[in-house]
């Protein structure tokens, strides 16, 4: 691999590892896989599949505009398992090779639509990090044969693409837990203050002024959170929960 080259991998290394952009993607991002998978491999068409939650692949993005070359990939699992996408995601590996007899025995209805379209050999690399595999990359080629330095390049992109899909993945899964626990600490916080207010103005302790409150919301049939919120904002006033609880010691 030239230097020229070997620094265009760099640079597009670098570019697949940076999925923190709020405006991140996936499709966007996959056709950029696509993309710089062709310019590396230096082959016809490249093709990225992901896995949903099921182990199922889709296709997601491709270079090739032809309808025959998406329904290959899209409808490769339909045809009993066939394709090396298929393979290469079940079994973590680089799987491929030259479109001939062998490999048309192994995948029938894949090879002869792909030989159909021109395609000479193809190629599936697992989109992986250590034991978790989430896609593959499959790579077309006119030539039946490829050198093994482009395919490692080509790993090489799927691996750090892997990386930026599964830390985009964690930042949605933290954002989601966020989300879902804002609610429940602005309702702590607003108790925090209420209970602080009332403590203040009865000169209770903390518990006691929760006890107040709890107190007020029950004898008012109204939910505890909105007690709490009408006291800060001051249409009940602490003194209205100290005259609750003595009417009712009385």
């Amino acid at each position: 691999m030239g230097v020229f080259r070997r620094q265009q991998l760099a640079t597009t290394i670098a570019s697949l590892a940076d999925t923190l952009d709020d405006n991140f993607d996936v499709r966007e991002f996959a056709q950029h896989l696509a993309d710089t998978s062709v310019a590396v491999a230096q082959v016809a068409d490249a093709t990225v599949l992901l896995a949903d939650d099921d182990r199922t692949l889709h296709w997601v993005a491709s270079t090739s505009r032809e309808r025959c070359v998406h329904e290959m990939f899209a409808r490769q699992d339909r045809f009993a398992r066939q394709g090396p996408s298929v393979c290469s995601y079940r079994t973590a590996a680089c799987v491929g090779g030259p479109f001939d007899d062998v490999s048309e025995r192994r995948w029938p209805a894949f090879v002869r639509r792909a030989r159909a379209a021109g395609f000479a050999g193809g190629w599936s690399l697992p989109m992986r990090l250590r034991t978790e595999v989430i896609g593959a990359v499959s790579v077309l080629s006119a030539e039946p044969a490829i050198d093994a330095e482009r395919l490692m390049g080509v790993q090489a992109l799927a691996d750090v693409a892997t990386i930026g899909l599964l830390q985009q993945r964690l930042i949605e899964r933290v954002r989601d837990v966020n989300r879902m626990l804002q609610p429940v600490l602005d309702h702590r916080i607003l108790v925090e203050q209420a209970k602080g207010m009332v403590a203040e103005h009865a000169q209770v302790a903390m518990d006691d002024a929760f006890r107040l409150l709890g107190g007020f919301a029950r004898a008012t049939g109204r939910e505890l959170i909105q007690v709490c919120r009408d006291i800060t904002e001051g249409v009940v006033c602490p003194e209205a929960l100290i005259r609750l609880a003595r009417d009712r010691e009385a």
